[in-house]
């Protein structure tokens, strides 16, 4: 009888120390090897999501207008690297995981835990998704312009070509200018530090961080010596850095959904307070020892 009540107050301990019954996810990272990986088949893969900026004129309202748009390449048109996600099993917790991607994409859209207790034994369940929240400012607009005829063509400025504020020739619209200014990016980690730091076991997930800057583009019809600074339209924006990564905690059940350029939101799961548990062990520890004083008179 001492052996049993004292396996229960051990158990009871256990589970209040382990924090209102929250079991912590555990997950793995690592290169993704297509071929010779037998684990591979046990991971969902995954590339890092940046961001390139489109540039556009509105004929209507004779605005330039900028935005932030997800893309899977380098600077030199390659795909970038993938890495590969998966959940981990051990004695204390099982991690099941769910990923579903921006279509036509590696990019993770959404990302679904469901961890379980194996001590416990019990398994929580799955909370709703919530809806991507949208940068405060996602996209930029220009400030109206005299009124003109502009010939100007859809193009891009890609943040990973852009090593400083200088002013450059548009590729698309030679006699227009263009540059990228005042970025400042949010705290984060190299996304290749992160991949290689968790390679055994993990509670997080590598956020594309969160860049801002101003967008300019001027008439320049003779290179960047001739920018006329009285056409320069500015927008500010917001976009995905290139190669940094904000590590966010992953839902021990629930959801982790990525927002619309960066950053993303999390949903918990109605999760099973183990609370009840040990307030169910701790009733069960007074009726034996009722019984056992009863049986002694």
């Amino acid at each position: 009888m001492r052996k049993l009540l004292l396996a229960l107050a051990l158990a009871v301990a256990a589970i209040q120390l382990a924090g209102c019954g929250i079991i912590p996810p555990q997950v793995s990272y690592a290169p993704y090897a297509a071929e010779g990986d037998e684990a591979a088949k046990f991971g969902y893969p995954f590339r890092h999501r940046r961001s390139v900026i489109l540039v556009q004129y509105d004929a209507k309202a004779q605005i330039f207008t900028a935005k932030a748009s997800p893309y899977e390449l380098d600077a030199d048109g390659k795909y970038l690297p993938m890495y590969k996600l998966a959940g981990l099993v051990d004695w204390r917790a099982t991690t099941q995981l769910k990923v579903s991607y921006l279509d036509n994409t590696k990019f993770p859209d959404t990302i679904t835990t469901t961890t379980k207790d194996n001590v416990a034994e019990t398994i929580q369940k799955v909370g709703s998704v919530a809806s991507a929240l949208t940068p405060l400012i996602a996209g930029g607009v220009s400030e109206a312009r005299v009124a003109g005829v502009v010939v100007f063509k859809d193009t891009l400025i890609d943040p990973l070509e852009v090593k400083n504020s200088n002013w450059f020739v548009d590729d698309v619209n030679p006699k227009y200018c263009m540059r990228l200014r005042d970025v400042s990016v949010e705290q984060g980690i190299a996304i290749d530090r992160f991949i290689s730091s968790r390679t055994s076991k993990s509670v997080d997930f590598p956020v594309p961080s969160c860049s801002t800057g101003v967008v300019e583009v001027a008439e320049c019809p003779g290179g960047v010596a001739t920018v006329k600074a009285d056409s320069a339209s500015s927008m500010r924006i917001v976009f995905a850095d290139a190669t940094t990564v904000t590590p966010m905690t992953l839902p021990a059940t629930g959801s982790l959904k990525m927002n619309s350029v960066c950053g993303a939101s999390i949903t918990e799961a109605d999760n099973q307070n183990r609370n009840d548990i040990a307030t169910y062990l701790t009733t069960l520890i007074t009726q034996v020892n009722n019984v056992k004083a009863a049986k002694k008179k």
